[in-house]
């Protein structure tokens, strides 16, 4: 009789990129994968940025986690415009045991004399086993008519 050892390949990758523009522009990323005692794979994965500007300030945001067959994928964008621009993003995302969680929050203010704007989309997308979520929401920000629930925007 033979015996045969088998092994096994879990496959992991995480990141986490933010970029602003303002005046003043403060950001953070951080990813965290670890093994419990039990031999559970689990992942933390955050994004944030502040931007505050004089006329402009902008976030585009983005924060991906994968383990094995199960991907986290989240974006966020803000733009504001005026005398007095804040622009916030905030994503974190997470597995542990299996249990998912993901958090986009997106902000703008513009304040001042004359004309302001705000313009704010994030969207996340939670699948397993190449099978999304039926909660997940993409929102493509140039076409925001095309909002797919449960799937990819191919756009």
């Amino acid at each position: 009789m033979k015996s045969f050892n088998i092994k096994f390949c879990l496959a992991v990758r995480f990141d986490a990129l933010t970029e602003g523009q303002g005046d003043d522009v403060l950001t953070n990323a951080t990813a965290h994968v670890y093994k419990g005692v039990e031999g559970t794979i689990s992942l933390g994965i955050s994004s944030s940025r502040n931007a505050v500007g004089a006329d402009q300030s902008s976030i585009q945001n983005h924060a991906l986690g994968q383990i094995g067959l199960l991907i986290l994928n989240a974006t966020g964008n803000v733009n504001a415009q005026g005398q007095r621009a804040n622009s916030a993003s905030e994503i974190t995302a997470a597995d542990y045991g299996g249990n998912k969680s993901v958090s986009s929050i997106q902000k703008g203010e513009a304040s001042g004399t004359g004309d302001t704007l705000v313009q704010a989309n994030g969207g996340a997308v939670m699948s397993n086993y190449g099978f999304n979520s039926p909660h997940s929401v993409v929102l493509n920000s140039e076409h925001p008519e095309k909002m797919w629930k449960g799937g990819l925007d191919p756009y």
